[in-house]
């Protein structure tokens, strides 16, 4: 998932106008967030696979 994925569900389910610089500083940590968290998923189904 990209910044731009998460950006694009924000919009769509928060209704917030991320494409307002403001508004995307402020969500900034909660994306950074989000993209860990789906990087440690991957990383967890890549173990399980070689596993």
């Amino acid at each position: 998932m990209t910044t731009e994925d998460i950006m694009l569900v924000l919009e769509r389910y928060y209704k917030l106008p991320i494409n307002v610089p403001g508004v995307y500083y402020k969500y900034k940590k909660i994306i950074r967030e989000c993209r860990q968290e789906v990087y440690k998923e991957r990383q967890r189904e890549k173990r399980r696979k070689k596993g």
